[in-house]
Formats: C-alpha cells, sequence, structure tokens
C-alpha cells in the first residue's frame, strides 16, 4: 500500500472474518496506524502460524528504512491478531535496491521437521534494482534458515 509519502510502502491486513483493510502495524515502525514515515518501507509481509505457539502469528518481512543510515533486511515479528505485530527482529542483513525495496524477499511458508524450523529467502532478487544490480551480489539463489523450535527467538 503506498501510504501517501515517497518511501512509505507498506502493508494492508483484512481481519480474517471479513471487513476493510487496514495498515499494519509493527511496533516500532509503523504503531497504531500512525502516520506515514518516509523511508520507512515494508515490501511485503509472509504471514503463518507461528509453530512453536499456533495463537500466534509470525511474519517476515523485507524492510527498507531509509535512516540515517540507510538499511535493508528481512526481519519478523509476531502477532495475536494479525494487525499489530511486535517490533521487527532482524533475520538477515539485506541490500537496498531501488523504488524501497531490499534485495533478499522471504518466501511464504515455515517448514518444520523434527525439532528445527526452516525459513527460505530468495536473496538478490533479480529486477529490484532500477539499473544493474551492485556486483558484490553474490547472484540470485533461495537460501534456507533454521533455528531450534524450543529457541524463542528462533521460532
Amino acid at each position: 500500500a503506498s501510504t501517501g509519502v515517497f518511501g512509505g510502502r507498506h502493508v494492508q491486513v483484512a481481519p480474517l472474518g471479513g471487513g476493510p483493510f487496514s495498515l499494519l502495524s509493527i511496533l516500532g515502525f509503523r504503531e497504531g496506524g500512525g502516520p506515514p514515515v518516509a523511508g520507512d518501507n515494508l515490501y511485503f509481509g509472509a504471514v503463518a502460524k507461528n509453530p512453536a505457539d499456533e495463537r500466534t502469528v509470525i511474519g517476515f518481512f523485507p524492510a527498507v528504512r531509509e535512516g540515517p543510515p540507510r538499511a535493508a533486511f528481512v526481519g519478523y515479528a509476531f502477532s495475536c491478531d494479525g494487525r499489530r505485530f511486535s517490533s521487527l527482529r532482524r533475520l538477515l542483513n539485506s541490500t537496498a535496491a531501488s523504488f524501497g525495496r531490499g534485495s533478499d524477499h522471504p518466501v511464504d511458508g515455515i517448514a518444520v521437521s523434527k525439532n528445527r524450523v526452516y525459513v527460505y529467502v530468495h536473496r538478490d532478487v533479480p529486477g529490484v534494482f532500477a539499473g544493474a544490480a551492485p556486483p558484490d551480489l553474490g547472484g540470485s539463489r533461495l537460501v534456507r534458515l533454521s533455528g531450534a523450535l524450543d529457541d524463542p527467538a528462533a521460532a
């Protein structure tokens, strides 16, 4: 969703039972439907049931903050209602690309096997740079990140 200011891309959500769309609220990023913040961008959200606590959901978001300093990362946050989320925790650092996008995007979904949680991220997504991508990027690839299911920071 465009928030009406340059660099104000954000995610919209609707309640499960129906109702109007509203902007997602993330503690410390865009709280309580507050005013748009130029340079705070969430390109999209990949939200799933939290495998460590099925009463909650976990969302993964490619985020860009114009700063200073400018920073891009894939973050995750928790929610009890799918609209209001905890503060973003960095899953991995990314590269700020063009138009409020980061170079890395989470893949929707979480895999669980035994006591491990797996999350997939598309690194160095093609086409996110208006011009040529920086030469030091590793090329488009899918990476798997994992953590222990009983570790709250990993689930």
